[in-house]
């Protein structure tokens, strides 16, 4: 994802700092408003949408940087998730697998293996995969920070 402005560098991130400092979002409602994360370090940075209630497991959240240039500026990065999915991901992925495991060596057939296989990945893949419309609402605020004034 990119998103170019032709605010200079340090004037796009200072916009990113307004935009999204926690007093802007401060008395919002959180069952009506959409409320975001912010954190950033030098030129990179991380936007994560705020859960409705409570930590959202496997959320999606936009990582990038903000880079400068002649013409202007620009918002780059990407959808992902978290450190502590992935580990999480891999925490299960090695628990289907040794059940796995044991089922097979109790007499699971080769076609039950890899159905079971089957199935463990695709759910792994239904929680790694961004969610559906997170990428539009990350989108929708980005474009807003890139926009002048």
């Amino acid at each position: 994802m990119r998103f170019n402005s032709v605010l200079s560098k340090n004037e796009l991130t200072a916009r990113w700092d307004e935009r999204t400092s926690p007093q802007r979002f401060a008395g919002g409602d959180d069952l009506f408003d959409n409320i975001y994360i912010a954190r950033r370090s030098g030129d990179k940075v991380k936007l994560a949408f705020k859960p409705r209630s409570g930590p959202d497991l496997f959320s999606t959240v936009f990582r990038g940087r903000i880079t400068g240039g002649e013409s202007g500026s620009a918002i780059t990065g990407s959808c992902t998730k978290s450190g502590a999915d992935y580990a999480l991901a891999c925490v299960l992925a090695v628990i289907m697998a040794v059940m796995l495991k044991a089922m097979y060596d109790r007499g699971l057939g080769v076609v039950g293996l890899y159905t079971g296989m089957l199935i463990c990945a695709a759910v792994l893949a239904v929680y790694l995969l961004p969610k559906r419309g997170a990428r539009k609402k990350y989108a929708e605020f980005l474009k807003d920070i890139a926009r002048k004034g």
